[in-house]
């Protein structure tokens, strides 16, 4: 699922995402720690970020795919831990922008 959100969030290229992950770390496998080892070493919060600064719409079909998982009968499962505190004040941003 992160893998696919940067994807949708890659600037112009989706080499770029891939480029991202292409280290053979699993996620949280870094000298971290901390509550959320899944975003250790993706940079998802920056790319969201970088989504509002440079190309808003993006952000739309995150929502979108959000929404939609969120009404699955087991799409929730599919949303990484976390995921809503980086995403809520991001998408809340986003919204107020319009």
């Amino acid at each position: 699922m992160l893998r696919f959100l940067l994807f949708l969030l890659a600037d112009g290229d989706p080499r770029q995402a891939a480029g991202l992950l292409a280290s053979g770390r699993k996620p949280g496998d870094g000298n971290g720690g901390g509550e959320h080892p899944l975003f250790l070493d993706i940079p998802l919060l920056e790319s969201l970020l970088r989504a509002l600064d440079r190309e808003p719409a993006k952000l739309d079909h995150v929502a979108a795919l959000i929404s939609d998982l969120r009404n699955a009968p087991d799409g929730q499962d599919l949303i990484p831990e976390g995921f809503a505190d980086v995403w809520e004040p991001v998408w809340a941003s986003r919204q107020a922008r319009r």
